[in-house]
């Protein structure tokens, strides 16, 4: 990995990202509330600022038709048009939306829970992943497996491979230790990934926040607890773990794939303060 540029926010962390071409990108921190569209080239341009948005997840929609957020304690998955608005899309109650993700056949994936706090998860608690078509009906849910468990704990993540394949950070704690969770186009469980035993062994459990896919399928994860960047292999195999304090940042908490497998990496700043990095990272894939 080669840092080709680290530019300064005045948010105290990047909590989430997602770029619109032209340098163009939107940023959020729920815990401020804000959404920001800002543009990025020797420093950060802000072009436009939403405030009292506690945005939990966004993704791109297809063909430039703008944005689609899930929204804390909001049952309706809502859209952010191209000219900045928020407009309601979909409604899922009785659950709340959690990641979201638009597939390549401009299907929605959206985590779910139930209306109540993620944990304690209880013998009632209703995790899962339901896939909306076009129209927005239920084709899908992603929630238990053959044998009846549980597929999820809290599906905070979610993208898809070249595959097809489902690949979700999972947060299965109170402390934000988590997994990742990779389903087959039929739901199915191929493999799951709970880290590098040398990075996060005894208390420093794997922190998943940030998941994106390479166009070769490999798998990029930010461990924002224990400043580390995890590549993995279609197939679940680790291929790289980089310590980001080696590359001079730390706190990688959200990621997004851009043009020839860049990498940006929104992270979080130190005591709060209103300072968190946008990382550009070249991730060398032939090398791999």
């Amino acid at each position: 990995m080669d840092v080709t540029k680290i530019l300064t926010t005045d948010l105290p962390a990047v909590v989430g990202l997602v770029e619109d071409g032209n340098n163009i990108l939107w940023i959020h921190n729920p815990q401020e509330k804000i959404l920001q569209k800002v543009k990025v080239n020797d420093e950060i341009d802000l072009i436009q600022e939403l405030n009292g948005v506690k945005v939990y997840d966004i993704t791109k929609l297809v063909n430039d038709e703008g944005y689609l957020l899930s929204i804390y304690s909001n049952h309706t998955l809502t859209m952010l048009t191209t000219k900045g608005q928020l407009k309601p899309l979909s409604n899922i109650s009785p659950f709340l939306p959690l990641g979201i993700h638009i597939t390549k056949e401009n299907d929605i994936l959206v985590g779910f829970q139930e209306n109540a706090p993620t944990f304690p998860i209880t013998e009632t608690s209703r995790r899962g992943i339901k896939k909306l078509g076009m129209d927005r009906k239920v084709k899908f849910n992603f929630e238990y497996d053959k044998d009846k468990r549980r597929l999820f704990t809290c599906p905070y993540r979610i993208t898809t491979n070249i595959n097809g394949d489902i690949c979700v950070a999972d947060i299965i704690t109170a402390d934000n230790s988590g997994r990742v969770a990779v389903l087959g186009y039929d739901g199915s469980v191929k493999w799951s990934y709970i880290g590098n035993p040398e990075v996060n062994g005894g208390w420093n459990k794997f922190n998943p926040e940030g998941i994106a896919t390479t166009s070769q399928g490999h798998i990029v994860i930010t461990d924002c607890n224990n400043h580390a960047i995890h590549v993995l292999s279609m197939e679940g195999n680790l291929i790289l773990c980089q310590k980001t304090m080696q590359l001079n940042f730390i706190a990688p908490c959200s990621v997004c794939m851009g043009e020839n497998d860049t990498l940006k990496i929104g992270c979080s700043s130190t005591k709060g303060k209103s300072e968190a990095q946008i990382v550009f990272l070249k991730l060398n894939i032939e090398t791999y």
